[in-house]
């Protein structure tokens, strides 16, 4: 099926060999007369014929010339930066059911990252997911939720029926924000403004609770699974813009080895700053047992036979089901022959073996394009060359690959509230969809990518931060991982300024003392532009961001201004660990 962009190739061949051919035919009449078109076509309705059918192929030849160079930076991107070549699958929040009614389950049930699930569409498909991180789902609810006063948050757990909070051994409780953004935006603000501590009360007694810590930044709880040279700075920020739901959840440390003799308790959180908002939390603000879920799956393709008549085969993790599956990476690629009973796994050639091997036999390479389908999405091609990137025919009849696939748009129509079913998992467990996923993302190819290529290389040899504050090159890298919705131009747009200056810290190992270099950056945003949403995520992430990509033996040291007073300030880190 080809697409209105390459009607216009055709268009302009056709609209060449008239006007021009004509103009040619004027300057040279001896030698080219016979291309003067009167009237700008031939009477010869076989002239005709074979005018269209040469702009027909002219055009293909210009088309595909056009596009070696967005495939070029296709494959550059794809060691450089693949978060920028993949596509963004859909995303959402499950909330796990633990049924008791097949026993009690007094050490809570884990649940493995990457557990499968699968979901019904709109039309009746099934759409598959799986879990983003490891969860333990514990018997129990959150019997209430308030506010005791613009600086406490006060969370009423109850075990469920027939079991004591004394037979449960809850190191962590996690929790999930919830509800609609207006209302979540302004209690993740209140939570991230600041924890002063945690405190749980049993029968009137008090005692200090454990740490209270944001969820989905560290390592292990990203939602886009890392390949290659896939930078974990460059996924969060990817995963900031595209699902910022999935950083709404908090663990919650308990003490251990405290008398809990009935089945409730009250944990209280004492905030540093007051509520902002009209509307404080309520039951629904917060929920237990939910977990990030992704639209990705593991397949083996569709046998590929190598006719030896190509320079590339269309791959496809299912023919049957190829309008709802689209293939999001192609992760090792085998030939096999049946015959031999033989099969043979082929190197990717971004792998960079050709380099460290003297004579590689042979190495495989994929392009992806955008799919002229209804329903969107792309479609990939694999072919086979050599150290050289000279094409090269197998040998023998058939190959297949080992993929990660989505199921293209299918994933937007599963409703907010639909069932989800788990594979491969015990039957007493259930799952509900709170949210509609989120819309998949295409990665832009063709000359979307040549601008992408040059931003990403342009903002890796300066610096991010400009004299005066200007946060202008910061934004650009930005919008390298957003979309281009209205809530994400302006999550942008709202960062004020982005202060970088030089700072030092004592450290200490073993026996040495001394003091550390580094970085102390401040931000400055304009609250005004993050209507339904909060700064101070984008500012989590971005502290995050900077702690991963400085260098060795530095640190960062990120800080929120709210006009005149700090509004939220992160320890040193390096990495993903605090240096304190």
């Amino acid at each position: 099926m080809l697409s209105d962009e390459f009607l216009k190739y055709y268009r302009r061949e056709l609209a060449y060999l008239r006007e021009q051919g004509a103009d040619f035919a004027q300057r040279y009449p001896k030698v080219a007369g016979k291309l003067g078109l009167h009237g700008g076509e031939s009477p010869d309705p076989h002239v005709e014929r074979l005018l269209e059918s040469f702009a027909f192929l002219s055009a293909r030849v210009h088309r595909e010339i056009d596009q070696t160079l967005p495939q070029l930076a296709s494959d550059l991107l794809e060691n450089l930066c693949p978060a920028l070549a993949l596509p963004v699958p859909s995303m959402s929040i499950a909330q796990l059911h633990l049924e008791l009614s097949q026993g009690k389950v007094t050490a809570g049930f884990s649940l493995p990252k990457g557990a499968e699930l699968v979901a019904r569409s709109a039309g009746k498909e099934n759409c598959r997911f799986q879990t983003v991180w490891d969860s333990r789902l514990w018997p129990l609810h959150l019997r209430g939720i308030r506010s005791l006063d613009e600086r406490t948050l006060s969370l009423e757990l109850e075990a469920d029926a027939g079991l004591t909070l004394a037979e449960l051994d809850i190191r962590s409780l996690r929790v999930h924000l919830a509800g609609d953004w207006m209302e979540a935006a302004p209690l993740y603000e209140w939570l991230v403004g600041g924890v002063i501590g945690t405190d749980l009360i049993v029968d009137d007694h008090r005692v200090s609770a454990g740490e209270w810590r944001e969820v989905g930044f560290d390592h292990g709880e990203e939602a886009l699974p890392r390949h290659g040279y896939a930078h974990p700075a460059h996924l969060l920020l990817q995963e900031i813009f595209a699902f910022p739901r999935k950083f709404h959840f908090f663990d919650l440390g308990l003490p251990q080895g405290l008398p809990l003799p009935g089945s409730r308790c009250e944990i209280r959180v004492n905030l540093r700053r007051p509520l902002r908002g009209n509307r404080g939390p309520h039951e629904g603000s917060f929920k237990l047992g939910c977990v990030p879920i992704v639209n990705l799956f593991g397949s083996t393709s569709e046998p590929v036979a190598l006719d030896q008549k190509a320079y590339e085969y269309p791959l496809s993790a299912s023919w049957q089901d190829s309008e709802t599956v689209e293939i999001f990476r192609v992760e090792k690629v085998y030939l096999s022959d049946p015959m031999a009973e033989r099969t043979v796994e082929v190197p990717n050639f971004s792998s960079q073996q050709h380099l460290i091997q003297p004579e590689p036999p042979m190495f495989w390479t994929s392009r992806r394009q955008l799919s002229f389908r209804p329903n969107g999405g792309t479609d990939t091609f694999i072919s086979f060359i050599d150290s050289r990137q000279r094409a090269m025919a197998p040998a023998v009849p058939v190959a297949y690959a080992n993929l990660w696939c989505t199921n293209r748009r299918l994933a937007e129509q599963v409703p907010a509230g639909a069932s989800l079913l788990f594979e491969k998992v015990r039957s007493n467990l259930s799952a509900t969809c709170l949210y509609e996923p989120t819309a998949q993302r295409d990665p832009p190819l063709d000359a979307g990518q040549l601008w992408q290529l040059a931003a990403f290389v342009t903002s890796q040899q300066q610096s991010l931060f400009e004299p005066g504050g200007s946060s202008q090159r910061l934004q650009d890298l930005m919008r390298l991982f957003a979309g281009s919705s209205a809530r994400e131009i302006g999550m942008i747009q709202g960062l004020l300024s982005a202060q970088a200056t030089e700072a030092s810290i004592p450290v200490s190992r073993g026996s040495w003392r001394g003091y550390q270099l580094g970085t102390d950056v401040t931000l400055e945003f304009d609250p005004q532009a993050y209507v339904g949403s909060s700064p101070l995520l984008l500012a989590a992430g971005l502290a995050r961001f900077f702690a991963l990509t400085t260098s060795i033996n530095s640190f960062v040291r990120t800080q929120v201004r709210l006009r005149d007073e700090i509004w939220r300030a992160w320890p040193p880190m390096s990495g993903y660990e605090a240096i304190l």
